[in-house]
């Protein structure tokens, strides 16, 4: 009767020890679970903050880029001496005395060092001044040794009717091979015109920046944004390790 009853204690007691070791199993499986959850949610909250902090930065000096050629252009446009310069172009006469001559020479000076003011940003790569209607074109920046291009360029532009379309003072080309150079490199554009006055509205600003300053731009906020997130993935490892070694 004692073998009996010894025997049926001992089984009660392993059955309790398997039930009780199954509770913390469980519990255990479901602490690791959340856990894991947890780390995951925290992950990706992580992987979007630091993904809106790189498109912010990227978005900020993308903008700035932009912002810096709009303030060349319309530096440019809004100069008093260079607006009465290119009225005086758009209303001389086809047939120019020696006087006019010379007061020509005067008016290319002012407005190439008005342009060559407008180089005050390093990114900046050419400003330019034209009017297709009335034949004339001027630059700073770099050397444009094409002429025939220039002339072929100039006949065919169609920056103007592209305005008056847009029913703005001013638009944006994206990133485009250069009309003007005639090589393989990629720009972008900002084109104003002069919109006081009928006269003076067909007269052009051009400034264009190399696409690589974009370019680079996008790249090195990429990898900063590679390596950030690497960084997050690295620290929450390590919590995760140290939430392991405690437990």
């Amino acid at each position: 009767m004692d073998l009996k009853k010894r025997h049926f204690k001992l089984k009660f007691k392993f059955r309790l020890f398997l039930s009780v070791a199954g509770i913390f199993l469980f519990i255990a499986l479901f602490v690791s679970l959340l856990f894991s959850m947890t780390s995951l949610k925290n992950a990706k909250d992580n992987d979007y903050r630091g993904s809106a902090m790189v498109l912010e930065r990227i978005s900020s000096q993308i903008a700035s880029l932009y912002e810096q050629m709009d303030v060349a252009a319309t530096s440019i446009t809004k100069n008093s001496t260079l607006r009465g310069t290119v009225l005086n172009l758009n209303i001389r006469d086809s047939q120019l005395t020696q006087q006019q001559m010379m007061e020509e020479l005067e008016k290319t000076r002012t407005i190439q060092k008005t342009l060559i003011n407008m180089m005050f940003s390093p990114i900046i790569s050419n400003v330019l001044l034209y009017n297709r209607n009335l034949d004339y074109f001027y630059y700073t920046g770099l050397y444009l040794h094409d002429e025939g291009l220039l002339k072929r360029a100039l006949s065919s532009d169609r920056s103007f009717e592209k305005l008056m379309e847009a029913r703005y003072d001013q638009f944006y080309l994206g990133p485009h091979l250069s009309p003007w150079s005639g090589d393989d490199k990629v720009v972008l554009s900002a084109i104003r015109n002069f919109s006081d006055i009928t006269t003076t509205q067909d007269t052009l600003v051009e400034i264009q920046v190399p696409y690589a300053h974009l370019d680079s731009i996008c790249r090195q906020e990429t990898q900063s944004a590679i390596e950030a997130l690497q960084q997050v993935h690295e620290s929450a490892a390590r919590k995760a390790s140290e939430t392991r070694r405690r437990s």
